[in-house]
């Protein structure tokens, strides 16, 4: 079964849209240039927002965004 994300436009129109990409730990770190423990440390902070995915961490690509762009 796939999963599809839909959301609504300002017009109350169904917009089809693409799954958020999950990162591992490891990955975001390395997005970001920085070492595991520092998203660890931006994870137990709650800067960071986690899903599990079984006992995986995965995080949200537009998330490390937000967190990472200068204020």
């Amino acid at each position: 079964m796939a999963l599809v994300f839909v959301r609504k436009s300002e017009a109350g129109a169904p917009i089809a849209s693409s799954p958020p990409s999950l990162l591992s730990v490891g990955d975001a770190a390395a997005y970001c240039h920085v070492s595991p423990q520092t998203i660890r440390r931006l994870i137990k902070a709650g800067k960071l927002k986690t899903y599990r995915v079984g006992r995986q961490i995965r995080i949200d690509l537009t998330d490390i965004i937000h967190c990472m762009s200068p204020s």
